[in-house]
């Protein structure tokens, strides 16, 4: 939701406010959204919205984990868990970012292109986890285009909040993870997972601007066991 509050500039007083969401101002039409008495007019002028709107019921686990969490005696294993990014046009800046050149600033290879939209639970000493299944509105997910850029991120739970990055996969959408990455022989399936890359220099791992000078191995598979979609009209 957003909200909008109106003020005088001299005497600061509120003269308007409203709150909304910016699905009810595109459903309106030409866009616009009249609130208020009329005292205040919402207008999309442009949008990257798309038309698929409705509930995904998505499920998926993941394969073959790089173990970065050695432990007592080196017998420690991963805690898991993945967030599930979509990429943003503007970028998302950083206070700790330096600046960049132009031409990498809009590649989905730029971490600070990219939006949380989910979050899974995480999974204590495993390398193979099964994620429960969840639901996420379409909008949430892939600003409601099947063909949206998102990505998966996998972390090494820790018990401080300073989760450890193990690896990401490379830009997927909603329609290729629907008609070519689905398992068709079980859980334990490869044929049709998404690859996890890994940075073998950690440092950089989420925040290198570019992949070009990344020295990257395989650190997994994605399986995806289900992904729904259930339109809304």
């Amino acid at each position: 939701l957003l909200r909008v509050v109106i003020y005088d500039d001299s005497s600061k007083k509120v003269l308007a406010e409203a709150t909304f969401d910016l699905i009810s101002v595109y459903a309106c039409e030409g866009h616009t959204l009249v609130l208020n008495d009329d005292r205040i007019r919402v207008t999309v002028l442009e949008s990257i919205m798309g038309s698929d709107r409705g509930i995904m019921n998505i499920q998926f686990r993941l394969l073959d984990v790089k173990n970065i969490e050695s432990g007592l005696l080196g017998l420690g294993k991963s805690d898991p868990f993945v967030e599930i990014e979509k990429y943003s046009t503007s970028e998302i800046k950083d206070n700790n970012d330096e600046d960049d050149d132009d031409d990498e600033n809009n590649d989905t290879s730029n971490p600070n292109h990219w939006l949380l939209a989910y979050r899974t639970e995480q999974i204590m000493d495993n390398l193979n986890p099964v994620f429960d299944e969840f639901r996420i509105d379409t909008e949430k997910l892939c600003f409601c285009n099947m063909t949206w850029p998102i990505r998966l991120v996998i972390y090494d739970w820790q018990s401080n909040g300073k989760h450890r990055p193990i690896g990401y996969t490379p830009p997927i959408t909603i329609e290729e993870i629907r008609n070519e990455r689905i398992s068709t022989n079980g859980n334990a399936d490869r044929s049709n997972a998404i690859p996890v890359i890994v940075d073998t220099n950690k440092k950089k791992l989420m925040r290198t601007k570019s992949n070009r000078q990344l020295d990257i191995k395989l650190g997994g598979h994605v399986v995806m066991l289900r992904a729904e979609y259930y339109c809304i009209v």
